[in-house]
C-alpha cells in the first residue's frame, strides 16, 4: 500500500529509500559506490559515524568509512548535487573536525554548485572548485586506488 504526505499543494506519494545489504541508503548513487567498492574487495561501512557540528547543532553522518591497506579509515562523502546547505556542512565539519580524513567522490564534479553566480568568463563555480577551495581531496564516480594504499 503506497504510503503519502500532506504537503500545501495536496498529497504526494512518498519515495521509498533504496536498500542494499539489508540497510537503507540515501541514494541510489551511494548504492552504486557500495558495489563498486564490494566488486573491488574494499572493506567499508555506510554511515561508520555520526560527527556533532554547530550552529545549529546537528549529526553529520558520513556516508562511508574505508579501511586502507594499512588499517587506517578514511571517510567518503558521495554527492551527486552541492547543495548549498551541503556546502555550509561541509566548511563547518572541516573546521570543525579537522583531524578527520573526509574525501568527496562526486558524480559529476564539473557541473556547477547550487547557487554559483557567473564569473567574467560566463562559467560558475564547479563542485570540483569548491572541493579544492576548501580544502577536500575529490575524485569521480569511484574512490580511487591511490586513496587506498598507505599514504594515499
Amino acid at each position: 500500500m503506497a504510503r503519502y504526505m500532506k504537503f500545501k499543494k495536496g498529497p504526494r506519494k512518498v519515495k521509498k529509500k533504496p536498500q542494499y545489504q539489508g540497510r537503507t541508503f540515501a541514494s541510489a548513487a551511494e548504492i552504486k559506490c557500495a558495489k563498486d567498492m564490494q566488486e573491488r574487495g574494499i572493506l567499508w561501512e555506510y554511515e561508520p559515524m555520526k560527527l556533532k557540528w554547530t550552529p545549529p547543532d546537528k549529526n553529520y553522518a558520513v556516508d562511508f568509512g574505508v579501511t586502507r591497506a594499512d588499517g587506517s579509515v578514511i571517510y567518503i562523502e558521495y554527492k551527486g548535487y552541492l547543495r548549498s546547505e551541503d556546502k555550509v556542512k561541509m566548511i563547518v565539519i572541516k573546521r570543525q573536525h579537522p583531524s578527520i580524513d573526509i574525501r568527496i567522490v562526486f558524480t559529476h564534479p564539473e557541473k556547477p554548485v547550487e547557487g554559483a553566480t557567473k564569473r567574467k568568463d560566463g562559467s560558475k563555480l564547479s563542485n570540483a572548485e569548491w572541493a579544492t577551495k576548501n580544502g577536500y581531496l575529490y575524485a569521480e564516480k569511484v574512490i580511487p586506488d591511490e586513496w587506498l594504499k598507505v599514504g594515499g
